[in-house]
Parts: structure tokens; C-alpha cells; sequence
């Protein structure tokens, strides 16, 4: 798995967020920080029947997990969910990661607070 996971942090680009159900929960079952051409990345191996995903976060999301939380994920013994919630205006993307046991909100929820838009 390491070994994988050096190749996509060298050679992935973005993955496009839009290929994520909005608002449909996914387990973290892999996470790492790797150093890109781009700079320190969060990489998340996302559990997406019928195939797992690879999401490589953006800069500004490296601190979203702790060492000590990635390294708790990787042995499962921690149990994270992740959620995609569209875009800011800026095209920044709205997610959000949680531990299983706390919910996440549904769309619907997101949208009447006004964390999303249409």
C-alpha cells in the first residue's frame, strides 16, 4: 500500500471533486501527507462502492487531519467519514470530515443553513 500510495502522491493530479456524489458519505480507509510539486498534500483513500477513490485535497487542507489522526485511520482504529458538498464561489470545495459516530448533515440541512448554495 505504501508503495501505491508514493506513486499517486508523485505523479496524481487533482481529483476532480465533482466525481463524488454531493453530500454522500464516504470512510476514510487510508489517509497520508505527501510533498508535491505543489507543495505538503493531504491524500485520502475514500471507500466509494464499486471502487475506491483517491482524493488529493488542496493546500489550504494539509492541517485537516492530525499525524496522530492519520495514523490512528491507517490502523483502523479510527473511523472517519467524508462528505462533498459542492463548491464556494471561489471554487474552493466545501467538505467536511467526521467521526463515524457524530452524523453527518443531509443536503437539505447544508442548504437551509446557507453552507451551500444551488
Amino acid at each position: 500500500m505504501a508503495a501505491i500510495m508514493n506513486y499517486l502522491c508523485n505523479v496524481a493530479e487533482l481529483v476532480g471533486f465533482e466525481s463524488l456524489i454531493k453530500g454522500a458519505t464516504y470512510r476514510v480507509v487510508y489517509a497520508r501527507k505527501c510533498m508535491t510539486p505543489q507543495g505538503l498534500r493531504l491524500f485520502l483513500k475514500l471507500r466509494a462502492h464499486p471502487h475506491n477513490i483517491f482524493v488529493k485535497l488542496p493546500n489550504s487542507c494539509v492541517e485537516v487531519l492530525e499525524t496522530s489522526q492519520i495514523d490512528k485511520i491507517n490502523r483502523h482504529k479510527l473511523f472517519v467519514n467524508f462528505s462533498y458538498w459542492g463548491r464556494r464561489p471561489n471554487g474552493d470545495p466545501i467538505f467536511q470530515i467526521r467521526n463515524k459516530d457524530i452524523p453527518m448533515p443531509t443536503y437539505s440541512q447544508m442548504l437551509v443553513v446557507g453552507l451551500i448554495g444551488n
